[in-house]
């Protein structure tokens, strides 16, 4: 394990107009590994923020910038998503696995369940009803692999003592995010190869998922934002190329960004909104030059998620094990 640093280094951007030449980053974590990556990070409180990801990595990061291991019973499973509910933190998993974390106590228990040995619950909600909605599909297709989706959506009890209840499926698409949507329930982005369709779940007894408008690529994303369903993504399987965003039933709002890969996620802090992506760039959206990035990582690692760091930061980690944090003052 490397040891925890913490230090300022100069970026160099190519700039556009209105823009600095040069960007002042404070970088938490050197990101030195090679083949681990945090997939989420969520703040508990000014200072313990957690970071998860490949491996089972689990960590708390201190206002002073050091990390320290969270302790759960992982069998190496990659950790990919965050739901605090009351004393307790839920973490999707691959492998069929959900962990709950007592944040009283610090224990932890984990749930395989069976049937989802080959699957990963890639995002999680909460149905204000006393269930977790998750949804995935085939672990190979989460981690870029040619594989089956065998997409999901399915409904478990909070106690994680029943096995989960599919609510949606299909063999030949995956389903890569949940987001609350702006009549109060919950929506998700269904892929099948080629383009996503965005669907709606109201919440009520019986009702059944909904499809709705389509997007032309992968939505790996969606976010809520000013009342309007967001979302984010890649043009094609080709994920290194060109990024997608734009809103729900909004055809006109749907941009392309070359050179992006996946707009991991979006986020608006300040009054605006910004992508991150898997290329290690960050953008301001929209832009008159979409291309032009705001900021790029230094050794070109991907930015997989992010969160507000105060009226003028954003926290980002990635790729490598490296966690970033950008100072958007230094750019207006």
């Amino acid at each position: 394990m490397y040891s925890v640093i913490k230090f300022i280094c100069i970026l160099f951007l190519l700039a556009g107009a209105g823009h600095s030449p040069a960007q002042v980053l404070e970088q938490v974590y050197p990101g030195l590994d090679d083949d681990s990556s945090y997939y989420d990070i969520y703040r508990l409180s000014a200072d313990d923020i957690w970071i998860g990801g490949e491996f089972g990595v689990l960590k708390r990061l201190r206002a002073d910038g050091s990390l320290e291991n969270i302790v759960i019973p992982n069998d190496g499973s990659n950790i990919l998503k965050f739901l605090p509910l009351g004393d307790f933190m839920y973490i999707s998993a691959d492998h069929g696995n959900i962990y709950k974390y007592n944040l009283k106590t610090g224990s932890c228990t984990r749930t395989s369940f069976k049937g989802f040995g080959h699957r990963c619950f890639y995002d999680l909600a909460y149905d204000n009803q006393g269930h977790l909605i998750v949804c995935g599909g085939s672990s190979g297709i989460g981690r870029g692999k040619k594989r089956i989706p065998n997409g999901f959506i399915a409904r478990i009890d909070t106690s994680l003592s029943q096995e989960p209840e599919i609510l949606w499926s299909n063999t030949g698409k995956f389903v890569w995010a949940l987001s609350p949507n702006p009549e109060g329930g919950l929506s998700a982005a269904v892929f099948n190869g080629f383009s996503s369709q965005i669907y709606h779940w109201d919440l009520k007894a019986g009702s059944e998922w909904q499809a709705g408008s389509k997007v032309k690529g992968l939505v790996h994303a969606l976010q809520l934002i000013d009342g309007k369903l967001a979302y984010s993504g890649c043009r094609s399987i080709r994920y290194h190329r060109t990024g997608i965003w734009g809103y729900d039933g909004e055809q006109a709002s749907y941009r392309q960004i070359k050179g992006a890969g996946i707009i991991c996620n979006l986020l608006k802090i300040n009054g605006e909104l910004y992508g991150f992506s898997s290329q290690g760039y960050v953008y301001r959206l929209p832009a008159e030059k979409p291309e032009q990035h705001l900021f790029s990582t230094h050794d070109g690692f991907a930015l997989y998620e992010a969160l507000p760091d105060g009226k003028d930061g954003i926290l980002l980690v990635g790729h490598g094990k490296s966690a970033f944090l950008l100072r958007l003052e230094e750019t207006n």
